[in-house]
């Protein structure tokens, strides 16, 4: 007997444990030619392991595919997981499986298990915002909160958490407030932009007045693969969206007579946006004259929650885009200004800020309300000068 397979037959026969849960993982329960799950079986529907582990290199010098050279027979990169049926056919016919196709079998498998999983539950980087008006810190307590989100999302953290937390020394959200606010959020954006180019997705969590919501999501509009998420009442629902389905419908409606033959001496319009709550255009005649025509952007179902899922946002920013902003465009093409008075659950600001397309758009004109002193402009973006 060589002195090679006698060491061989001395070594224990035994997978490690670790090896045999990493050989499940990698496969993903499946064997890994046919694809045939190995944890129930199929004709009767009963759950069991009917799993085989073969080994590409034999463990035995008679066995299938036998190597001289020293190595672990034992390791992850010489063990395939099959069914019965793949196991006998592979070793019974060695010829026609020698070990570099096996190796690529095996390796063309794990790689479709993991990118199938990365399709579905993808690594994201998180951006946390509030201004002054909320609490919203770095404790465990909220890592975890936004964790349970992503993870409802089918996302997981990266372990990359970027916190935007300004100070703020005006109480009264003045013009004053929003320029200090406006120069913070810049500086925190551009700290963090290069932490955040490799980030697979960059999840975003904000609360705060909607100008500057807005004025975020103006920042981050040149970023790619970007979720922004919605807070809810409650701690049951936290940031998690209440559903996957739509809940929710919107419209545009023209608040006055539309005349062509006067558009080109237009130069701003209204936009009232209503959907957490109803904004009447009495309201806004109080900072804009009576003669600005005025468009209403309206969802069917009013409230805090009328945002409930993902779909809900997408529809209500195709109405944005592809209704309110173009019916705009073609009712006053000479038009300069839009001034927006929103109303929105917190998402939907910063989605609207990341649809400014900076080389197309007009001027926007942000209006806050402020409690009994109605609403007041707070900032503007105009391309990608906003100062203007």
């Amino acid at each position: 007997m060589a002195n090679s397979e006698k060491q061989v037959k001395e070594k224990s026969r035994a997978i490690p444990n670790n090896t045999n849960l990493a050989l499940w993982a990698k496969s993903a329960g499946r064997c890994q030619i046919c694809g045939k799950k190995l944890y129930e079986n199929d004709k009767f529907g009963i759950e069991l392991n009917i799993s085989q582990k073969a080994h590409i290199f034999a463990f035995s010098g008679k066995g299938p595919r036998y190597s001289d050279d020293a190595f672990d027979v034992h390791s992850i990169d010489n063990l395939m997981l099959l069914c019965y049926e793949d196991h006998h056919t592979i070793d019974n016919n060695p010829e026609q499986f020698p070990a570099d196709v096996l190796q690529k079998v095996k390796a063309d498998f794990e790689r479709k298990v993991e990118s199938v999983i990365d399709t579905v539950r993808k690594k994201s980087s998180v951006i946390y915002y509030a201004s002054s008006i909320s609490e919203f810190d770095s404790s465990p307590k909220t890592k975890s909160e936004l964790n349970r989100a992503l993870l409802d999302a089918n996302l997981f953290s990266d372990g990359n958490y970027c916190p935007i937390e300004i100070d703020n020394q005006y109480l009264s959200q003045d013009e004053q407030y929003f320029q200090t606010q406006m120069k913070a959020l810049e500086k925190k954006i551009d700290r963090i932009t290069s932490s955040l180019e490799e980030a697979e997705v960059v999840s975003v969590f904000a609360i705060g007045p909607q100008p500057l919501l807005m004025y975020l999501g103006y920042l981050l509009n040149d970023e790619s693969n970007i979720r922004i998420f919605q807070k809810f009442r409650g701690e049951e629902s936290g940031w998690s969206w209440l559903t996957d389905q739509q809940t929710n419908t919107f419209r545009v409606d023209r608040l006055f007579d539309y005349d062509s033959s006067n558009s080109a001496e237009v130069s701003e319009v209204n936009l009232i946006i209503s959907v957490s709550a109803e904004i009447a255009a009495t309201r806004i005649h109080a900072v804009k004259s009576n003669d600005i025509p005025t468009y209403v952007l309206r969802s069917a179902y009013q409230g805090l929650d009328a945002i409930k899922s993902e779909k809900d946002a997408n529809d209500f920013i195709n109405a944005f885009r592809g209704e309110a902003i173009e019916q705009i465009r073609q009712d006053f093409p000479e038009a300069l200004i839009i001034n927006l008075f929103p109303a929105m659950p917190v998402s939907l600001p910063i989605r609207t800020g990341m649809n400014y397309l900076k080389n197309v758009d007009v001027e926007w004109r942000m209006y806050n309300q402020r409690g009994e002193d109605g609403f007041v402009c707070a900032l503007s973006i105009k391309g990608g000068n906003e100062d203007e």
